[in-house]
């Protein structure tokens, strides 16, 4: 009994541990982001704090893709331009893709996300690809 209880504290303090380290990361990060007047910094430093928030504040994360972009934009950094568009893109696909299959939208490719991804590729394959259909027709033929 004594060491699940040690074990279940020791889990415990480590969950504890790691967020607090997390939280400490985006304070860093943020301070740096708003201290800072090197443009290349606050755009990497931008990236990393959407990336932070992606899947802990959706609407923070595209609010700092959203300026991501804008501050790419400005000094004429493609990557940044790339990085900033493809979050907050692929955001909005997402949502879009979730809302249309009956699911919670919010922007993030979770499992269920994902699994509803691969069934409607399967079907969209299965439709285009003959020989397929064939072969599921031939297999679910009943025989006479």
């Amino acid at each position: 009994m004594k060491f699940y209880i040690l074990f279940f504290s020791l889990f415990f303090s480590t969950i504890q541990l790691v967020n607090s380290q997390n939280q400490q990361n985006i304070d860093s990060l943020l301070k740096i982001y708003s201290s800072t007047k090197v443009d290349s910094i606050r755009l990497k430093t931008n990236n990393r704090i959407t990336s932070y928030y992606l899947y802990r504040d959706i609407n923070k994360a595209k609010s700092y893709a959203i300026k991501q972009l804008k501050l790419a934009k400005q000094i004429e950094n493609i990557k940044g331009e790339i990085n900033a568009l493809y979050d907050q893109e692929t955001f909005d696909a997402v949502m879009q893709f979730q809302a249309a299959e009956g699911l919670y939208p919010y922007g993030v490719m979770d499992f269920t996300t994902q699994s509803a991804l691969n069934n409607r590729l399967r079907l969209s394959n299965a439709e285009t690809d003959k020989q397929l259909m064939k072969a599921y027709q031939e297999l679910t033929k009943e025989d006479n």
